[in-house]
């Protein structure tokens, strides 16, 4: 029920790099398919590129290593770093 009016609640960050955008967010459904012994994967950063097409995607089991992850992927689009 949260998850469906949370809204913007859901969003850990954004930011516009370029001719990407980078979103990270709390899924809600644990998207661990196949480590059933792990904990919980709840929180994915996603690229997108200039057209809106989905350039890279990485998940995370803890809110801490969203956030982390989300700086690594934004400082490396800005030294023009980023692999795909």
């Amino acid at each position: 029920m949260w998850f469906e009016t949370a809204g913007a609640a859901r969003r850990v960050a954004w930011d516009k790099v370029g001719s990407y955008t980078v979103s990270t967010v709390f899924l809600a459904i644990n998207h661990n398919f196949g480590d059933y012994e792990g904990a919980p994967i709840l929180w994915e950063t996603m690229v997108f590129d200039e057209n809106g097409e989905e350039a890279h995607c990485l998940r995370y089991r803890t809110r801490e290593e969203a956030e982390q992850g989300h700086k690594i992927v934004v400082e490396e689009l800005r030294n023009d770093n980023f692999q795909t």
